[in-house]
């Protein structure tokens, strides 16, 4: 069963990527909290119901196009931040350092816990309709 056909299992792969694209960006942050004249950097959320609206196919090339896979069981993937509409950019910042740095350290441990609970949330759908296919073919 190929479940890249699937809406909204696209979705949520499409999902998936883009907050780990999200997570490395915040990563990144922190990693650059003392560094001089570094301003914090987000990623934008894409227009997701373009992947609802669109085939299957058409919505991994709308994510960036596909990783390599070893075997035919394997999920491509994709980097949701070179997708145009997941473009990296300035935060806004409303403190800046005497070293002019504009990353606050608690906005990022914030915005990491945030997308931690988002990607957690996903992955506990993707597992919940998992169980209803394997339940609707017989499964236990």
């Amino acid at each position: 069963m190929d479940l890249s056909k699937i809406k909204l299992f696209n979705l949520m792969q499409s999902n998936l990527n883009y907050l780990s694209a999200k997570q490395d960006v915040t990563a990144q942050n922190i990693a650059n909290a003392n560094t001089p004249n570094y301003s914090a950097k987000t990623l934008e959320k894409p227009d997701f119901s373009k992947f609802m609206n669109s085939s299957a196919g058409s919505a991994q090339s709308a994510a960036g196009g596909g990783l390599a896979t070893t075997h035919k069981g394997h999920i491509s993937g994709t980097h949701i931040a070179n997708n145009k509409n997941g473009r990296i950019v300035d935060a806004e910042s409303f403190e800046t350092s005497p070293t002019g740095n504009k990353v606050v350290l608690e906005d990022e441990v914030m915005e990491l816990t945030k997308t931690g609970m988002e990607y957690q949330e996903t992955t506990n759908i993707y597992r919940k309709m998992m169980d209803m296919i394997r339940t609707s073919i017989g499964g236990q």
